[in-house]
């Protein structure tokens, strides 16, 4: 009797090791989302910036991001969600094809994601909504789980202007999109007759140039040897068409409609970017003294990137 109670406990204490060594394992992985929305209105994106945070003292291999969808889930309004919309068709590899990548003991990986798009979120509303990551059934790397800290989202109805142009955009596209409006499915027809709606600044930003994205004395060459702004094909609300413009036209062009975004909506989601196109377009355009004047003011926004960069500019061109 004695020994069968030995054994009892000898193997309920290897159970509770077992169990105890996978919640350990769980928590080697922390999420935290951060929240970022354009506008609280329908069909527009909720930029996730979902953290994940290694604090294990080992690294982890994890998969690569095109095989996200098969891990990452939504719980929204207490019912679980699949990654939709998506570029990404349903994953079909072998255990070699899956690529991994390192993040290493007490560093954070961050994945940005439009939850808005990838999670339905799309129509007025309150919500309640959970990341949830869950490879425990992964073929190789990190076998875990964790859920981020629930995150409230408000969706108001759409009025005035914005819900003229939502309403022609259903209308024009019989079946309603299951996700946000993209710019390049917004004809220009329609952003011809609404130009000040957010849906129109949402689309148009896309093609305002975001001089950030390269070193200030890369932008500063480009511009030297005229080879900045690139020439693109924009949606020109003015005409209803699209249209290909270059060099000075296009600093022009950019010019115009940030300054059209920003005055209808100062608090644009982008509005230090668009501010910051508007200043390095009028040095394209010989417009020196008034371009420095609003990188002074974006420079003095020492915290945000756009400040760092304007500042780095400024010390470039003096």
């Amino acid at each position: 009797m004695k020994n069968k109670k030995t054994m009892f406990i000898i193997i309920f204490f290897c159970s509770w090791i077992f169990i105890a060594s996978a919640l350990l394992a769980d928590n080697d992985l922390l999420m935290n989302v951060k929240m970022e929305q354009v506008s609280r209105l329908p069909y527009l994106p909720i930029y996730f910036d979902i953290e994940f945070y290694n604090t294990s003292s080992q690294d982890i291999l994890f998969p690569h991001k095109n095989f996200f969808r098969d891990y990452l889930h939504f719980i929204v309004k207490g019912s679980q969600q699949d990654m939709r919309c998506s570029e990404l068709n349903e994953t079909d590899y072998r255990i070699a094809d899956i690529k991994l990548f390192t993040i290493k003991s007490g560093e954070t990986y961050i994945y940005i994601l439009d939850v808005a798009r990838y999670a339905g979120i799309l129509d007025p509303g309150t919500y309640h909504v959970k990341v949830v990551w869950d490879s425990r059934k992964v073929p190789k790397g990190y076998q875990g789980y964790a859920e981020s800290q629930w995150i409230d989202i408000q969706i108001d109805e759409s009025a005035g202007e914005d819900k003229l142009m939502l309403d022609a955009f259903i209308k024009l596209y019989k079946r309603v999109p299951k996700c946000t409006l993209e710019e390049g499915i917004i004809s220009a027809n329609i952003l011809s007759k609404y130009p000040g709606s957010i849906y129109a600044g949402w689309a148009l930003s896309k093609y305002i140039g975001n001089p950030e994205s390269a070193e200030p004395n890369k932008i500063k060459e480009l511009i030297d040897k005229g080879l900045y702004p690139i020439s693109n094909f924009v949606p020109d609300p003015d005409s209803g068409s699209r249209k290909e413009i270059r060099s000075k036209e296009m600093a022009q062009w950019q010019i115009k409609w940030a300054e059209i975004i920003l005055k209808n909506h100062p608090e644009f989601l982008y509005s230090r970017r668009l501010t910051l196109a508007i200043a390095i377009n009028s040095v394209v355009l010989g417009r020196k003294d008034q371009a420095i004047k609003i990188l002074k003011n974006i420079a003095e926004q020492k915290n945000t990137p756009e400040g760092k960069w304007a500042a780095e500019y400024l010390s470039i061109i003096h």
